[in-house]
């Protein structure tokens, strides 16, 4: 996780056996603290969730490196937000690179559009990919795709849900929990990027409560643009 950031992303078109392995949050939580959500940068000991509480991550994103960057809110309706409306969610989006073949997002209160992939307000440009973090204990954007339970934690992302990302609508198809390995590897998940245009993919981890270190699972979902 020390790669510097590159000086100007470059749009690449991972393969469909292209390997990006995917870190999500295990997370306690240590009491509350602030976030200079502008500076997009973690606190001292640890990120802050949506609800304030301060979480301490497994392993840390590297910022630098993820560079990441909001997207503007101006515009059409709904630019530069992620919101689910039926999940009661409506983060910022902001967009960050893969470092070192890893999705690890920086913050755990906004919604990533991942570089190198497709981008919603240009057709044509493939897959688009958004990742976020879910935190056992505590309240991040994946969060709100499951019920947090010590068995299978049920998603509560549903066939037909509407997904708006930087203001184009998205209809959820369907998804999939697999576990980290599988997700990185999937050619379901990441086959024939470039021919994917319209199509969306939203990932995140499945927390399970009373578990403890990283999430061994995936929660994965597919959506195409309404």
């Amino acid at each position: 996780m020390s790669a510097p950031a590159p000086e100007a992303p470059r749009r690449r078109r991972p393969s469909a056996g292209r390997v990006v392995a995917l870190l999500f949050a295990a997370a306690c939580l240590v009491g509350a603290g602030v976030l200079a959500s502008m500076a997009l940068r973690p606190a001292p000991g640890g990120l802050v969730d949506l609800s304030g509480n301060r979480v301490v991550l497994d392993d840390v994103p590297d910022v630098a490196a993820a560079d990441p960057v909001a997207l503007p809110e101006e515009g059409s309706d709904g630019a530069g937000r992620f919101v689910a409306p039926r999940q009661g969610l409506d983060v910022p989006l902001v967009a960050m690179n893969v470092v070192d073949g890893v999705i690890n997002p920086p913050t755990l209160t906004d919604a990533f559009l991942v570089r190198g992939h497709g981008t919603p307000q240009e057709p044509g440009s493939g897959l688009v990919v958004l990742a976020m973090h879910a935190v056992r204990g505590g309240n991040a954007p994946g969060n709100a795709f499951f019920a947090m339970e010590a068995a299978e934690s049920p998603v509560t992302v549903e066939v037909g849900d509407v997904l708006l990302v930087d203001g184009v609508a998205y209809t959820v198809t369907g998804h999939r929990v697999m576990s980290k390995d599988d997700a990185a590897s999937s050619a379901e998940v990441w086959g024939d990027p470039a021919g994917r245009d319209g199509e969306l993919v939203l990932i995140t981890c499945l927390q399970r409560q009373g578990e403890s270190g990283s999430a061994t699972d995936n929660l994965v979902v597919f959506a195409r643009a309404s």
